[in-house]
């Protein structure tokens, strides 16, 4: 009975590993999903697009866009986590969904690690922290000193993990009153921002460049190691006296947890081929982002040490779970 119980499990492994090359050289066949955690506009989603009008003559089909933003994030993140394994769903997020929110929230409606599989990571960019250009404040200690001048007077944007923490990170390390005003989305955030409902915001670099170039927003700092080659003259906020204050977001492609093998290399080598396209290359420095691809594997590596540094940053900003 062993004997045929062991022969029955090796058909049945000597099927799965010879149906594996078949769905490589099949798939696609059909349109793929492609769900984005924020809404269209937003920074994310200009860099998803770029890269999926792209994946899209490599792979033969189509992809689809499907943006869903709401709750930082975690809508769209369940929604592929429940997705069928197959290749015909993936997410294209960022570090919200996938390193922030884990020390942001109580309860998740998702595991990031093992509710999915990683493809490749996109790009890696900062936060950059401009105001409106009627704050008079030309260094991020202007604007220290601004806000304790009047506190409570100040109200800073956020919409989405990254604002936010960097936000209440300077509130901490300066000890400033300046309040919180949530959006849902990127542009939304950015069109009050722009409009002077709110005065102070750390979107990301790509959606606030256009912005910054058109003289609607002035920046004083930006979150990475080092200084923008987009604004060289603009310090890191480490620079600026905030020693430790270090945050960089980023990008990346997954889908739900245990596709097939093959499936995962034929569409990380697509998204490769796309970020060293010198036309993509062109339009990512148009936008304002740079590309930073890895493989399944180093991505994979990335992710999970970039939940300790999110843990860390959440912790120094004194943000409470919610």
């Amino acid at each position: 009975m062993k004997n045929n119980n062991l022969l029955y499990f090796l058909g049945a492994w000597s099927v799965v590993l010879s149906v594996s090359p078949v769905l490589a050289q099949s798939y696609p066949e059909k349109p793929i999903r492609v769900i984005i955690p924020f809404a269209a506009g937003a920074g994310s989603d200009i860099t998803a697009r770029l890269v999926a009008n792209d994946m899209q003559q490599r792979l033969g089909t189509t992809l689809v866009v499907d943006n869903r933003p709401g709750a930082n994030g975690m809508l769209a993140a369940e929604t592929v986590a429940r997705a069928a394994p197959d290749g015909y769903t993936l997410f294209f997020t960022t570090v919200s969904t996938q390193a922030a929110n884990p020390s942001l929230y109580k309860k998740l409606p998702y595991d990031p690690i093992r509710d999915f599989t990683p493809v490749g990571r996109i790009s890696l960019s900062q936060h950059v922290l401009v105001v409106h250009p009627s704050v008079k404040a030309a260094s991020v200690q202007d604007l220290v000193l601004l806000a304790k001048a009047q506190p409570g007077k100040l109200s800073y944007a956020t919409s989405n993990a990254g604002s936010l923490v960097s936000a209440e990170w300077l509130k901490a390390m300066a000890q400033v009153d300046i309040v919180g005003v949530p959006y849902n989305s990127n542009p939304t955030a950015l069109t009050d921002l722009i409009a002077g409902r709110t005065q102070v915001m750390f979107p990301d670099q790509n959606s606030a460049t256009p912005h910054i170039n058109a003289g609607k927003l002035r920046v004083l700092a930006v979150t990475g190691l080092s200084r923008l080659t987009t604004f060289p003259e603009v310090p890191t906020m480490e620079e600026a006296g905030f020693k430790g204050f270090t945050i960089n977001v980023w990008s990346g492609v997954y889908g739900p947890a245990n596709m097939p093998q093959s499936i995962v290399q034929r569409l990380s080598a697509a998204l490769d081929a796309s970020l060293r396209n010198p036309a993509t290359l062109e339009k990512f420095a148009t936008a304002g982002s740079v590309p930073s691809p890895l493989s399944p594997e180093q991505f994979a590596q990335f992710a999970r040490s970039e939940l300790e540094v999110w843990k860390r940053a959440i912790a120094a900003a004194r943000i409470e779970l919610q």
